[in-house]
């Protein structure tokens, strides 16, 4: 998914939030970044929405469903403002609009993020799930204290080294 597919899903979506929820104004502001695990990101206050170009690229099948993520996260401010970020109201808004109602992404973000030297990948339950811990959350997986995945709520298994990970 490029840029210019994001911003007409934007549109799109701004469009269907205004059918369902009456007039919401001007469609937020879209900005790109490019570092970082996170996927995309809303500023509430100023009507802004930014998302990881390389993840929506990297991603072009599921990314529809961050971009409606943090679509919805502007339109619940506008009508709940003191409602919780990822609470009922949230989730009703996020499915009105056609995304999931989930509030994280499994991409790879290999790509994007930087780890630190003696990060170790681990693996999970989840399909095609790897979570990169850090040196010391690393060591004490290893020391074998048990660390569940937040998704599948499955223990963690050692998978690989970092380097051996970016080098296939």
């Amino acid at each position: 998914m490029n840029r210019n597919d994001i911003q007409s899903m934007i549109s799109d979506l701004w469009i269907k939030a205004e059918s369902i929820y009456g007039s919401l104004g001007n469609a937020p502001t879209v900005k790109f970044y490019s570092k970082g695990a996170t996927a995309g990101k809303a500023y509430i206050r100023t009507k802004v929405v930014a998302y990881n170009e390389t993840l929506a690229e990297e991603n072009p099948d599921t990314f529809s469903n961050t971009v409606s993520h943090e679509v919805a996260h502007i339109v619940q401010y506008m009508l709940y403002p003191s409602s919780k970020s990822h609470g009922v109201e949230f989730k009703r808004i996020h499915k009105s609009l056609g995304g999931s109602g989930a509030t994280y992404h499994s991409y790879n973000t290999l790509s994007v993020k930087r780890y630190r030297k003696g990060s170790q990948a681990f693996k999970c339950g989840c399909e095609g799930r790897i979570h990169v811990l850090t040196a010391e959350r690393s060591a004490w997986a290893l020391l074998g204290y048990k660390l569940a995945c937040t998704e599948c709520k499955m223990p963690i298994q050692y998978f690989s080294s970092l380097e051996k990970l970016r080098e296939a």
